[in-house]
């Protein structure tokens, strides 16, 4: 499951997460789907997350004039950062 957002408008301050309404989590798990894929539009970087870290790690909201949520901490993400410095090969160019 796909999800494009403006990190500045979507993502949680307090804590910092991201949050699905309960029932796409449990539409998502009738598909079949296990990946959730956040795309923040404005940064570039793209997190994902299972869906059994939302199940066991998530955090169940209820904010007003919202459905029901489940956050998952930024910290259980997996970052993709696309400015982020790439590390080189210790043996990049060696000659075998």
């Amino acid at each position: 499951m796909v999800k494009v957002v403006d990190s500045r408008l979507h993502r949680l301050r307090k804590p910092p997460a991201y949050a699905l309404e309960t029932s796409m989590i449990t539409e998502a798990h009738e598909r079949g789907v296990t990946e959730v894929e956040i795309r923040e539009r404005d940064t570039g970087c793209v997190l994902t997350a299972t869906l059994d870290a939302f199940e066991r790690h998530g955090l169940r909201l209820t904010r007003g004039g919202f459905a029901p949520q489940v956050a998952l901490p930024l910290s259980r993400w997996q970052v993709k950062d696309p400015h982020a410095p790439k590390q080189g090969s210790l043996f990049a160019g060696a000659a075998p």
